[in-house]
């Protein structure tokens, strides 16, 4: 995403310390532990990449495994952009950092300092990056939701949406709309978007699931509509959004998503990626209903998947 690079640095430490300052002590973590590699270069794509807590792990399809990026404390969620870098979210850490495609160190590392990243998402329109924190035991921070400004390490804009209290994840549409979801004050599944050259975010009711039964998880953008998790019926709603309404046009049921896990899953084409820590399940989206393949490997929670064209 920046322009300024870690490559233009020393190796081991100093990479960190040269280029990021007073965070040189965290950010070097990424490097230790178990060496980095990937074989992604050299194999046949799409490629998931898996936010396994301490590392975060590649596979193929077939459930090959092709890399592991190691050294995290805690990684808490993932996303990528059109070009296949990934922003990889460290909850302890309290940084996002950049890897290219297919790199093992990182060339870029955001500072998310005194929050609990959970999730994020790449505008295919400007590359800027948005990030979402939520409520944690022990943080004092007021969960929001940053964007950092593609290409620069400008100060990241801050919003809040005025229906959430704590943040889950996001997602972009084609035309540049942040969508986030979360838990509103009577922790019940709560959706906003930010309009693209907008300064606020707006409420978007979803008639039928703004109560303490629903709960969120992951948002995509399927290609057509909106896909919301919800965690609390083991569902995901395919929602139309028009002006600052959100009407359910689908609802897709997922059978084995059985411990209302929060689950950042993705959708490639007519395929569902689904994420349950050892293992990953494969739907017909949006079909949904019982798994048509999957394989067992360590995915953690949250994917991103690229090379998926």
């Amino acid at each position: 995403m920046s322009t300024l690079r870690f490559i233009c640095c020393a190796t081991g430490l100093a990479i960190v310390a040269g280029c990021y300052g007073s965070h040189a002590t965290p950010a070097a973590g990424a490097l230790d532990g178990s060496p980095s590699w990937t074989r992604v270069a050299t194999s046949k794509g799409p490629f998931i990449y898996g936010a396994a807590y301490s590392s975060v792990n590649i596979f193929t399809y077939a459930g090959q495994q092709v890399g592991s990026l190691t050294g995290f404390q805690a990684a808490s969620g993932i996303c990528s952009d059109n070009s296949g870098d990934i922003y990889v979210l460290d909850s302890e850490r309290e940084l996002i950092y950049e890897y290219l495609s297919g790199g093992t160190l990182p060339v870029d590392v955001l500072d998310d300092r005194y929050q609990t990243p959970s999730g994020c998402a790449v505008d295919s329109t400007t590359s800027n990056l948005a990030v979402v924190n939520l409520l944690a035991a022990g943080h004092t921070a007021t969960p929001d939701v940053v964007v950092y400004p593609s290409g620069s390490y400008q100060t990241p804009i801050t919003y809040t949406a005025p229906n959430i209290v704590s943040y889950s994840f996001c997602a972009y549409d084609p035309a540049g709309n942040l969508y986030v979801d979360g838990l509103g004050a009577k922790r019940e599944l709560e959706l906003a978007v930010l309009r693209s050259g907008s300064s606020q975010f707006v409420a978007v009711p979803l008639s039928g699931v703004n109560n303490h039964h629903h709960k969120p998880a992951a948002v995509q953008w399927d290609g057509q509509y909106l896909a919301i998790g919800d965690r609390g019926s083991d569902d995901i709603y395919r929602v139309a959004v028009s002006g600052s309404y959100g009407t359910i046009v689908q609802t897709v049921p997922i059978r084995g998503w059985y411990r209302h896990d929060v689950v950042g899953f993705d959708i490639v084409s007519n395929k569902l990626l689904f994420p349950l820590s050892d293992k990953l399940l494969f739907y017909k989206y949006p079909a949904g209903g019982r798994r048509i393949t999957g394989f067992f490997g360590s995915v953690g929670s949250a994917i991103t998947v690229t090379n998926s064209q």
